[in-house]
């Protein structure tokens, strides 16, 4: 299985004060990422993965080449939201939740991905008010296949069920 995606150390902490700078001036922010904080359609990933981890070891060596230095791999799936085990695969991406406490999550006027082939408009959902998917909806599904219906595979009890639409 897949590792969920992350922001490493650096770009975390930019990410958040750029945000608390934008909170202190009284600004709205809007957060646009290539992935997704969860999904109906499509598994976001697993928190651990020992083959995934294995890879990325030369990351993890500090020193003058290591530019993607991380403190994520210190947590265990367990201790992320939802308390889900390596070999489940979560509606949201419980690493993004971690660096992303839930008061930013919060304050962020609205947020959009990508990844998917496919648009959503939900609802609120894991402290995110607006979460758009904007991905590609040029490429083609077949007709017998219902993009936005809920992954069998993902666990979303921890976080209250699948990800809701809106209402069309």
């Amino acid at each position: 299985p897949t590792m969920m995606p992350f922001l490493p150390d650096d770009q975390i902490d930019w990410a958040l004060h750029q945000i608390e700078v934008g909170r202190q001036a009284g600004l709205k922010t809007i957060f646009m990422s290539h992935h997704q904080f969860f999904s109906r359609a499509e598994s976001v990933g697993v928190a651990n993965n020992a083959f995934g981890e294995a890879l990325t070891g030369p990351d993890r060596i500090p020193g003058p080449l290591n530019v993607y230095q991380t403190s994520e791999y210190s947590i265990g799936s367990t201790e992320l939201a939802g308390g889900l085990s390596n070999d489940q695969f979560p509606a949201a991406n419980t690493r993004l939740l971690n660096q992303f406490p839930p008061d930013v999550r919060e304050y962020v006027s609205a947020f959009y991905w990508g990844h998917e082939h496919s648009t959503s408009i939900f609802d609120r959902y894991v402290n995110i008010t607006r979460g758009r998917c904007i991905g590609n909806s040029g490429i083609a599904f077949t007709t017998d296949v219902d993009q936005y219906a809920v992954n069998g595979e993902t666990v979303s009890a921890p976080f209250g069920g699948p990800p809701p639409l809106l209402p069309k």
